[in-house]
This record gives C-alpha cells, sequence and structure tokens, in this order.
C-alpha cells in the first residue's frame, strides 16, 4: 500500500510542514475569538492637550449621541513610535542605531 504523505514529504521538511501546521493551528484559534463589545467608537489622541480638551467636550457628546459614543485613549507618541519600529529593528541594533545617529549629528563618528 501506497504511504498518503510521501508526495508531501517530497515537498515539505518536516520543519517546514510543523510551521505550516503551527500558522493552521493559531489562524483558526484567532478567528475564534470574539471581540470584546465595546460602547460606541474608540477616539485615539497622541497629545495630552488634545486629550483634555476632548476630555470637557465628550461627555456632552456622549449624550447628545446615544447612538454614536466615543470612549477616548491618549498614546504618547513616541511609545507609538517605538512600537513600529520594534518591528524592523531587534532592541540591541536599535539602540546603537540611536547612539550612531546621534554621534553622527554631532560630528564625532568613532569606530566601534
Amino acid at each position: 500500500m501506497r504511504d498518503p504523505f510521501s508526495s508531501i514529504r517530497r515537498v515539505l521538511s518536516p520543519g517546514a510542514a510543523s510551521v505550516i501546521l503551527l500558522a493552521l493551528v493559531s489562524s483558526i484559534l484567532v478567528w475564534r475569538i470574539k471581540p470584546a463589545d465595546r460602547d460606541g467608537m474608540l477616539f485615539w489622541v497622541f497629545a495630552s492637550t488634545h486629550y483634555e480638551t476632548y476630555l470637557n467636550t465628550l461627555p456632552k457628546w456622549n449624550q447628545d449621541n446615544p447612538d454614536k459614543k466615543v470612549q477616548m485613549r491618549i498614546l504618547n507618541g513616541q511609545v507609538l513610535e517605538r512600537r513600529m519600529v520594534s518591528g524592523f529593528f531587534p532592541a540591541r541594533r536599535w539602540q546603537m542605531f540611536l547612539k550612531s545617529s546621534a554621534d553622527l549629528r554631532l560630528g564625532r563618528l568613532r569606530d566601534r
């Protein structure tokens, strides 16, 4: 009797097959997660002055528009930038990059 998985074994290594299996299982698990119910739309602001300004007007908006309620969150710009960049650079390389770019700006690039 012929092995039904012989053609797959010729194409995929055990490592590649396990990566594909993990991707399928994790995709199914993520697909089954139900998002938390939120009372209205989430509104992100990036400056504390904007947060303080909208904080005063938000209760009136939510009272006047019960079908379009808004929840507000403040995100620090530096934290947001770090999160975006962390996908491209490991932490150690990113620190070295920042240090070397500061040295370039100050005109004191030294051998590492």
